[in-house]
């Protein structure tokens, strides 16, 4: 029979046991901390508002200017834009949005990261596009003196690359996995954006007036949190519903640190094997290696979505056509993309764009354009 001393040593480990179980309740799903390997290319500088950025891989995108806000796309759906960061230190009765506390741009084949800094705190977005994923991964660095709220906010824009379109999209709330989840009526199109410690803020009062305002997410991060893992924003699409966008997120969340070392790896081994040029001139050479960079993130050696209204022929030659990355205005001149025929009762006004695919050594056309009897 326990007794005095004994009972509080009891009563100590049930409490410990409690906190323990409740702090492994509240990691599950960070990333812990990693040395992050590093590839040879690497452009750095204070950023400039109005610049334009990418995080590019060859099934995703995320493109956008510096002290403004970004958009999502996993090929061929984009997924949300206006992406935003905006930060809350306890205590502090001012929140400091991205914008105004952005410093900092590194750029590398691998990932992009941004730079946030404030007296009080310095957050660090490491943002990449796994090569063969339809994803972003954003792992958010953060160091701070106190605990910080960091707020993302984003509004769904669900739709196909042009000339494709949808039917209305909506949004809902996974509390169990703390998601987002972004599709439409016919279910075959989805999005996804979520993080481990997201909670939910986007939900008006009933008798509220409606408002146009975009969706947000809170992650609190104490300093404690911040030293041992990178909070892990994960954003996904797909055109086999919303369990392959779950899926997606699901594999790129868990496997995080593996897909960056991937991402620096096949960028490295591309510029080894690739073919190379050195000249008198380092800053000709830099530009070439970007440029074979810029290459292989253009090329997409996956299935294009074709919609149903193309013809069967049309519908092959996108089986291994490539994809180029850009916004909607973008896609408007992209490869194996037809524009749809105004007058559906003559087939043979339809022109098709070229569609060329890159065989290592070689460029061949993949379909050409008929000739349109006058």
């Amino acid at each position: 029979m326990l007794r005095g001393k004994g009972w509080i040593t009891v009563w100590l480990g049930c409490l410990l046991s409690g906190v323990m179980a409740v702090q492994a309740q509240q990691i599950e799903g960070l990333v812990p901390r990693f040395e992050r390997p590093t590839g040879r290319l690497v452009l750095a500088r204070p950023t400039q508002a109005g610049a334009f950025l990418d995080v590019v891989g060859r099934r995703a995108a995320l493109l956008g200017y510096e002290h403004r806000a970004f958009e999502v796309w996993g090929y061929p759906l984009k997924i949300l834009r206006d992406l935003r960061l905006e930060f809350q230190i306890a205590d502090y009765p001012v929140p400091l949005s991205g914008e105004e506390t952005l410093a900092y741009i590194e750029a590398r084949p691998e990932a992009t990261v941004l730079t946030y800094s404030h007296a009080a705190f310095t957050v660090r977005q490491i943002l990449y596009a796994p090569v063969h994923e339809p994803g972003i991964v954003m792992l958010l660095d953060v160091q701070a003196v106190r605990p910080l709220t960091i707020r993302v906010a984003f509004r769904p824009d669900l739709r196909l690359m042009w000339p494709a379109g949808l039917m209305t999209g909506y949004l809902g709330w996974n509390e169990e996995g703390h998601f987002y989840t972004i599709t439409e009526e016919t279910r075959r199109f989805a999005g996804v954006i979520g993080s481990p410690l997201a909670r939910d803020v986007s939900v008006q009062p009933y008798q509220e007036e409606p408002k146009d305002l975009p969706n947000r997410f809170e992650l609190e991060v104490t300093p404690e949190l911040a030293a041992r893992y990178y909070i892990p924003v994960v954003i996904t699409g797909s055109v086999e519903g919303i369990d392959g966008a779950i899926a997606t997120y699901r594999r790129l969340l868990e496997q995080a640190e593996s897909y960056y070392r991937q991402n620096v790896a096949h960028y490295e081994r591309l510029l080894d094997e690739a073919l190379q040029i050195e000249t008198p001139d380092p800053t000709l050479n830099t530009a070439y290696a970007w440029a074979l960079v810029g290459i292989d993130k253009g090329w997409r050696p996956t299935r294009i979505w074709a919609p149903d209204w193309w013809p069967a022929s049309a519908r092959r030659a996108t089986a291994s056509g490539p994809a180029l990355p850009g916004s909607s205005d973008a896609m408007r001149s992209g490869p194996c993309w037809p524009r749809r025929p105004s007058d559906t009762s003559k087939p043979l006004v339809r022109r098709w764009t070229s569609c060329e695919s890159f065989s290592g050594k070689t460029v061949r056309s993949r379909t050409r354009s008929p000739r349109v009897p006058r």
